[in-house]
């Protein structure tokens, strides 16, 4: 397999955002655009990724070359030529994982952050970690009250003056627990964010790595395979799993790693490392000099 199939991610100029302007860093001219989309499926014959408005392209591309199947990332599988009349199978059907018409992942407003404190870590709601580091953005002189609470039960609380904590309890799987984190002055709270947060299924991790498998093999591509991996956990909504794994990639220096870290980090809200992870891409891809799209 291809070590460059998957220059095909996020778009041609990456535009990393401000609060005072947007600056644009231009990949090569003779580049092919890359995707600014989060890609929910791959051609299994021609290797090309495809966002959900994209699906349309793959049937084209079907109908002209032949086709050995597609990869779907939403439902974790490979489905055969013979089964790919409807494609609407690699769409998601949650309300809170769709799509716009460009691509683009439509993330509900998040209620209760303020925009100067927000928790920070961990990225997603549904964690592998059954102790995950709980951090938020500092503020100037505050303590920390950081509390976690199950069916409104209270769990265990801590004050700290850090930005980060352990949780010393390990979260169950099938449970929804709540993690408050109040920032205080003066003993009084000046703001506060609260995330929840469940513990993902073992068997989910247990079938991505069956598709992985069932895909590549015995390949040693390193970034096909780390690729794949990053876009099932993505799409299980696996955020800090993604990022974890798309993180193990970054010393292969290839651009589409750092796109795509890019896309997760703005989707949480974190433009700052989004804005780093976009240039690290644009300078890798200048570098490079090479086009990042097989379209």
């Amino acid at each position: 397999m291809d070590k460059s199939f998957y220059s095909s991610f996020l778009g041609c100029a990456i535009a990393v955002i401000s609060s005072t302007q947007a600056t644009f860093f231009v990949l090569p001219s003779h580049a092919n655009p890359v995707k600014d989309c989060v890609p929910v499926a791959r051609s299994l014959e021609s290797k090309k990724t495809y966002c959900t408005h994209e699906l349309k392209g793959f049937k084209q591309e079907k109908a002209r070359n032949g086709n050995a199947g597609i990869l779907c990332f939403i439902v974790n599988k490979i489905i055969p030529l013979n089964q790919l009349l409807n494609l609407d199978q690699c769409v998601s059907k949650d309300a809170a994982y769709r799509f716009d018409a460009k691509g683009q992942r439509i993330v509900p407003k998040i209620k209760g952050a303020t925009e100067k404190f927000a928790i920070i870590q961990p990225l997603g709601n549904t964690l592998i970690t059954a102790q995950p580091d709980i951090a938020w953005q500092p503020i100037e002189n505050a303590s920390y009250r950081v509390t976690l609470t199950q069916g409104g039960e209270w769990l265990w609380s801590h004050t700290t003056k850090s930005s980060a904590v352990k949780l010393p309890k390990s979260l169950q799987p099938g449970k929804a627990y709540k993690v408050n984190v109040a920032a205080l002055i003066n003993d009084q709270s000046v703001a506060e964010d609260s995330k929840v947060l469940q513990i993902a299924d073992p068997g989910i991790l247990r079938d991505i790595d069956r598709t992985v498998a069932q895909v590549h093999g015995n390949s040693r591509n390193e970034l096909a395979r780390g690729m794949d991996k990053a876009l099932l956990l993505y799409h299980a909504k696996l955020l800090d799993a993604a990022a974890t794994q798309l993180k193990s990639l970054t010393s292969l220096q290839e651009p589409d790693v750092y796109q795509q870290l890019a896309l997760i980090y703005q989707e949480v809200g974190q433009t700052e490392l989004s804005n780093q992870f976009s240039r690290k891409a644009a300078e890798l891809a200048n570098k490079k000099n090479k086009p990042l799209s097989l379209h």
